[in-house]
């Protein structure tokens, strides 16, 4: 009876530990998502709109002091016009005799009409009327004077100057009729000289179609209304030469925004309110922009956030899904030997690493447990132990050689003078500078071979730890019997092919078929069945080194063979090469004691090969279509789902 390690069940875990991660990541990046969100909200909201709100007002202030702007060119129009009459002789001499000669030349209505303006008159230094007519710009009709103006005017009347001024007063004045644009010039000689004999005053009703005009030359929405005397103002100013106003208030609505200003008239009373409104088109254009950026940015974010599960899915969850789905199949079938092999560098790749290192270390000390009760029957087991650790020994020598000669090789003695004349002071700076890159080039040299050697004596390890393990097979086998237990073969023929010593490698390649990862575990010793392997690898590459072949076409093929194998209980594989072939008389005795076709063979390896398989309950033979043709070796390993 054999002793025999079987899996056992496992009971099914009840979470995924990669869907709880996975769900959790994607719950910590919708709320960070959320908070972006919100942050990107706020800053709009309170930073940005706000801007577009306060670049609104002041396009409202600036359409105000249009209106304002408009309003006082209006004034300045009146100006030269009051000049034109008030420094002229006629007008002067006027003054002073009041001729009708003067009046039926000049003070006519056509005339008056023609300067454009609702009110001209002349008053003399005592405010009394010399001369004055009003007028109806729309119809032409001449209305009563006293609609604008009284007769008489006290002597400190505002409009009035005194004798000795020569510049006009201008401004606004509130009449019966509303509020009037002056100009009262004084009425001086030709040359401006004086004294002044009196003040021409022309007046402009700032009526609504003044304003529509005024409103329409400046581009601008613009109302007004008389102001009211009992409302406040602020930052109110009054000037006898410059159109005086309130400070500018602004009102918004949904739509449009109102600016406001009272235009004081020249004693500093409330005269006229303007009112001017603006669309209120730049917040409008500032929250579609911030709802289309808001929208952008939503879009942008969440194309960010699928991509990065995406790359999570890549880089974190399917490795850890594999990760996890490794542990479980270890725990439930007790496969110890198969590594996970992720190749990554990240903590995953680490993690994963460290899992192979520690699930190879924990099979491995489960197959030093297994192996101490191993034990062979056969007195000739002695004989294939040592062809095998001959061939296994063969290869670590050429190793040492080149080791050796690599050793050799190195520029150490050269490195030794070179240190010398470092030390020495009276080396020349040229001479240091140039063995300073000698030591630096032949350090990285040094490195390179240090690093050649560590794997050269890793793989001379690898040699020396299958050397020990032949070893203690048959140290075992004197005590024990063979312990037969589940082996992945497409994992055992991997680790047989690197045992292969790299004198024979350079002269074939070895494939193996892609279907042996899909084979079920056999039932076999493990130590003795990659002996068997490595035996019948070497007798195939050292036939294709035979018959002058090269890497470049001599080919071992390792496969299944299914048609051959009419026994469901048993794993057939075919190790083919395509080597010197073997003679049809020859294949009966290939496996019998000391029969070898190598000039040198001790024809002790496939008869141990034999014994070894026949004692694992399989059975192996060859196949050869004649010299030069190849061979076909033919392996028979019964099924672990066989031998529960």
């Amino acid at each position: 009876m054999t002793n025999s390690i079987k899996p056992h069940p496992e009971t099914k875990p009840k979470n995924s530990v990669s869907t709880s991660l996975s769900s959790k990541v994607v719950s910590l990046l919708l709320i960070l998502f959320c908070i972006f969100a919100s942050v990107n909200y706020i800053s709009q909201r309170y930073v940005v709109y706000p801007s577009f709100e306060e670049l609104e007002q002041e396009v409202a202030q600036k359409n105000v002091e249009r209106a304002i702007l408009a309003i006082r060119r209006e004034l300045d129009a009146l100006r030269p016009q009051a000049a034109d009459w008030a420094n002229w002789d006629n007008s002067y001499q006027f003054m002073a005799d009041h001729n009708q000669a003067y009046i039926d030349a000049n003070l006519y209505a056509s005339a008056v009409l023609s300067i454009g303006v609702n009110l001209e008159a002349f008053y003399s230094l005592d405010g009394d009327l010399v001369w004055g007519m009003g007028l109806n710009l729309s119809n032409k009709e001449v209305l009563d004077y006293t609609l604008f103006l009284p007769k008489k005017l006290s002597t400190n009347h505002p409009l009035l100057s005194p004798a000795s001024a020569t510049a006009p007063i201008q401004g606004i004045i509130n009449t019966p009729s509303g509020a009037m644009l002056f100009v009262s010039h004084p009425i001086l000689t030709d040359n401006g000289e004086g004294p002044a004999r009196g003040n021409v005053i022309f007046g402009r009703l700032l009526n609504s179609k003044t304003i529509a005009r005024i409103a329409n030359q400046s581009r601008i929405t613009l109302y007004a209304e008389p102001a009211n005397n009992s409302e406040p103002l602020t930052a109110a100013k009054s000037s006898n030469n410059e159109l005086s106003h309130s400070a500018i208030q602004l009102q918004g609505g949904d739509t449009m925004l109102i600016g406001s200003t009272t235009l004081l008239d020249i004693q500093g009373q409330p005269a006229l309110k303007l009112m001017v409104s603006t669309p209120r088109t730049i917040t409008a254009r500032g929250h579609k922009a911030m709802m289309i950026a808001n929208i952008s940015m939503a879009v942008a974010a969440l194309s960010i956030l699928f991509f990065i599960l995406v790359l999570l899915r890549i880089t974190v969850f399917t490795p850890v899904t594999r990760l996890t789905n490794h542990a479980i199949n270890m725990g439930r079938n007790n496969t110890l030997n198969l590594a996970l092999n992720m190749n990554r560098s990240d903590e995953i790749g680490l993690l994963a690493d460290e899992l192979d290192l520690m699930v190879k270390r924990l099979n491995d000390a489960q197959q030093r447990v297994a192996d101490l009760s191993f034990q062979a029957g056969i007195a000739e087991m002695a004989s294939g132990v040592l062809h095998n650790i001959g061939n296994a020994v063969t290869p670590l020598g050429i190793k040492l050689t080149m080791l050796k000669q690599s050793v050799q090789d190195a520029p150490l003695a050269e490195m030794d003078i070179a240190a010398s004349e470092l030390a020495d002071p009276t080396t020349p700076e040229a001479r240091r500078a140039d063995l300073l890159a000698f030591k630096e080039l032949a350090s990285l040299e040094l490195v390179a071979l240090i690093r050649r050697i560590g794997g050269e004596l890793d793989s001379m390890r690898t040699q020396v730890d299958h050397v020990q393990s032949v070893l203690a097979d048959q140290q075992r086998f004197s005590r024990a019997e063979r312990l037969l237990e589940p082996l992945a073969i497409d994992q055992l023929l991997r680790d047989s092919v690197q045992l292969m010593p790299d004198n024979l490698l350079r002269y074939t390649q070895i494939a193996l078929d892609p279907d042996l990862a899909q084979q079920e575990p056999v039932f076999a010793g493990r130590i003795a069945l990659q002996q068997v392997v490595n035996n019948l690898l070497i007798n195939a590459a050292e036939s294709i080194k035979a018959s002058g072949k090269t890497a470049d076409n001599g080919l071992i093929r390792i496969m299944t063979d299914e048609q051959k194998n009419s026994d469901d209980e048993f794993l057939h594989l075919c190790f083919i090469d395509n080597g010197l072939g073997i003679a049809p008389e020859h294949i009966k005795q290939l496996f019998d004691s000391h029969f070898s076709t190598k000039l040198r063979g001790s024809g002790v390896g496939l008869h141990w090969c034999a014994n070894t398989i026949l004692g694992m309950g399989g059975r192996i033979y060859a196949t050869s279509d004649g010299l030069g043709l190849g061979a076909c070796m033919h392996l028979l390993l019964p099924l672990a789902t066989h031998n529960n």
